[in-house]
C-alpha cells in the first residue's frame, strides 16, 4: 500500500480473494476503454457505484494515476470531496417562520 491520503486504509484487505480474476473478466468484458472519458488506454478497474460492491456488474475499466488522463484519481477526489461536504455539520440554520405568520 503506498504512503499518502491511502495510507491506514484496510481497502485492499477488503476485496474479494478472487479479484484479480474479477479484475481481468472486467477487462475481458469491457477492453480497455475508460468508463468516464471512453478513451482507450484505462489500466485499473472502477466500481461503478462508491462503496464495496464486487460484482463483475458493478466494476468497469478507468484510467489510472499512471496515464495522462487519471480518471480514477479525478472521480475518487470527487467521490471523497462530497462525502466529507455530506459529514459536515450545515453552516446555517434551516429558516424559520417570519414571527407574524406563526400559526
Amino acid at each position: 500500500m503506498p504512503n499518502g491520503q491511502w495510507a491506514g486504509s484496510d481497502r485492499a484487505a477488503r476485496l474479494p480473494a478472487d479479484w484479480a480474476d474479477r479484475r481481468t473478466e472486467a477487462f475481458r468484458i469491457h477492453g480497455t476503454i475508460c468508463h468516464v472519458c471512453g478513451q482507450p488506454g484505462a489500466d485499473e478497474i472502477d466500481h461503478i457505484v462508491a462503496g464495496d460492491d464486487h460484482r463483475i456488474e458493478a466494476l468497469a475499466p478507468i484510467h489510472g494515476r499512471r496515464t495522462v488522463q487519471r480518471c480514477h484519481v479525478y472521480k475518487s477526489s470527487s467521490e471523497g470531496g462530497k462525502a466529507a461536504q455530506a459529514r459536515r455539520p450545515k453552516r446555517h440554520r434551516p429558516p424559520e417562520p417570519h414571527p407574524g405568520l406563526r400559526r
